[in-house]
């Protein structure tokens, strides 16, 4: 069965890349195309597991990813008879300009980020040292995450507010590298925005954790391609020098994703083939035995709306919320998979079956109007939060196949809201040099 859904997943990828008029960033292309790598990895692991996809769960994957598409193209082809009622509609910008912040704003942005990295890095050692009982960097890593993680134990609350102040600056700064590079790869300047980036990525290593690289990695492939396909010097021959660059970049990301294992205390000696497909295809065959064996919600959006009852009940409300946001460990042909279960996990557990038919709608809606209004107008020549704010939460489409952190997102006001404040009055203002691409 597995197999089957393998050649059904690659059935919906060719439909959507033909439908979408061959775009690689239309949601549903992507959605299938992660699904796509998350089957190839459990199919390396289909002895060791001993996998045996049962027919539900082929459905609950296949009929999923088909609505999305259905509801994305109905989307498609009315933004598609709009345009062409709209003669005047140019989709390409004719240039991309240089953004330049001043130098005193870049100087404040980087103390910024380097008092923030010290608090943090400060009392992340701190508070893993005090576990004791290790012997090596990666044993007291290990400590501290199995104490953060699945203890009651974390950090001082100002210091995780520094920390979330200063990232959507870095995805702002990112956004101009990006835009920059584009315009002009010799202006040395330009690499002084990625200081605050890498030692943000730097900070989140050092708290045993590699989500934001995922995440950051993801994100500036995004901005990159939605910036690039805009330019007057897009052609397919320059999209296909951009597949290969991906590419490239995807191997070395994934070389590097096993590599700094033992420095965020993951000591596994697994082999690195393994330790892929353990994370990127674990969640289908958990995804499988849930579905033969599941759980049920105990009140209303226990896990997909976990994050914003936490919220709610921290400011007092009555409401309840699980303390520990992980799902539940299992294990197949004696082996433990992991607990990353892919989004249809937490709509099935929280909604039953119609929980995937109204999210996928949902998902569909939210992510192809966006796509379809940032496709079918000028990208602004200052920075386009529009297209940062997408790119921020596209990066989450691109894991559903691992896990559901859409509406964890989505939901996050405070964040959303600090990408609006530090954008309006930060970086609203910033000079654009006429120099063009």
């Amino acid at each position: 069965m597995i197999y089957l859904l393998l050649v059904s997943l690659i059935i919906l990828l060719l439909i959507s890349y033909y439908a979408f008029n061959k775009k690689l960033m239309a949601p549903s292309f992507i959605l299938n195309l992660v699904w796509i790598f998350s089957t190839i990895c459990a199919m390396y692991n289909i002895e060791r597991w001993n996998i045996n996809l049962h027919l539900n769960t082929y459905l609950v994957i296949i009929l999923g990813n088909l609505l999305f598409l259905f509801i994305s193209y109905i989307i498609h082809l009315f933004y598609k008879k709009k345009k062409k009622s709209n003669l005047t509609t140019d989709n390409k910008i004719s240039e991309l300009e240089y953004i330049n912040i001043s130098n005193s704003k870049l100087i404040i942005c980087i103390i910024l980020t380097v008092i923030t990295a010290t608090i943090f890095i400060y009392n992340v050692l701190k508070l893993a040292k005090s576990y004791g009982g290790y012997d090596n960097y990666a044993e007291m890593m290990s400590n501290y995450r199995s104490n953060t993680s699945y203890g009651e134990d974390s950090l001082p609350k100002y210091v995780t507010r520094l920390y979330n102040i200063m990232l959507p600056v870095t995805y702002l700064l990112w956004y101009m590298f990006i835009n920059n590079l584009l315009v002009d790869r010799t202006n040395r300047k330009n690499f002084v925005y990625l200081i605050p980036v890498f030692i943000l990525l730097g900070t989140s290593l050092v708290n045993a954790e590699r989500t934001t690289i995922l995440n950051f990695f993801i994100y500036a492939i995004t901005i990159f391609y939605l910036l690039f396909q805009k330019s007057k010097y897009y052609t397919k021959k320059a999209e296909h020098n951009f597949i290969f660059k991906v590419l490239v970049a995807i191997i070395i990301f994934l070389v590097g994703f096993v590599s700094i294992r033992t420095f965020v205390g993951r000591g596994d000696e697994m082999d690195p083939i393994y330790y892929i497909t353990f994370y990127a295809g674990g969640s289908v065959q958990l995804l499988n035995l849930f579905l033969q064996n599941p759980i049920k919600a105990d009140y209303f959006g226990e896990e997909v709306f976990l994050s914003f009852r936490q919220k709610l009940k921290k400011m007092g409300f009555n409401v309840e919320a699980r303390d520990i946001v992980h799902l539940e460990f299992r294990e197949s042909n004696g082996e433990s998979i992991g607990n990353v279960y892919s989004a249809y996990r937490k709509y099935i557990h929280d909604f039953g079956y119609a929980g995937v038919a109204f999210f996928q709608i949902l998902n569909a809606l939210i992510f192809e109007i966006w796509y379809e209004k940032i496709q079918n107008r000028k990208i602004k020549k200052n920075i386009d939060l529009s297209v940062i704010l997408f790119a921020y939460l596209f990066v989450h489409l691109c894991k559903h196949s691992i896990t559901e952190s859409i509406y964890v997102n989505l939901l996050n006001i405070p964040r959303l809201f600090l990408f609006l404040f530090i954008w309006k009055f930060y970086f609203i203002n910033i000079k654009i040099n006429k120099k063009k691409y």
